[in-house]
């Protein structure tokens, strides 16, 4: 019935694929082993010496050190103005958690249903009921946590 879908190959059932002229085998190609400068570059000098304390008196002219933040200091102007990261209440972030608790929620209904259908079973709706209250819970927690630790 489907011998004239897939005809079988004139010469044989188990024909060989055929060697390609002019192209070269593996076994043509030669291997060389690579030597011990080919992966590391060569240490070279640098063009310019600089002695440690004329490297210290531009660093502190250019200012650089002013603006990195040390452990434990709170980060000024680079990120939120004068008074660093502002305050979330935690009515907003209980929004934000519920905002992205809904698409990852469907998300897991989809992918429960899509496993129910591809071994040809209809889930049914108390099954994804059952689903739903057993991980919804899990996953506020995980995105509460996740995104405003």
């Amino acid at each position: 019935m489907i011998d004239y879908l897939y005809p079988k190959h004139p010469h044989s059932q188990f024909a060989m694929p055929r060697q390609r002229k002019g192209k070269a085998s593996s076994d043509d190609v030669p291997v060389v082993q690579p030597t011990e400068q080919s992966g590391m570059q060569k240490a070279t000098k640098p063009l310019i010496e600089i002695s440690e304390e004329e490297q210290w008196r531009l660093i502190n002219e250019s200012g650089v050190l002013k603006h990195v933040s040390r452990p434990g200091q709170q980060v000024s102007d680079a990120i939120g103005g004068e008074g660093g990261l502002e305050d979330v209440s935690f009515g907003e972030e209980v929004a934000d958690m519920i905002l992205y608790l809904i698409p990852v929620s469907f998300l897991l209904v989809m992918m429960d249903m899509l496993i129910h259908y591809q071994y040809s079973k209809r889930p049914t709706s108390g099954e994804m009921l059952d689903r739903l209250t057993s991980s919804v819970p899990i996953l506020a927690i995980f995105i509460f946590y996740s995104k405003f630790a």
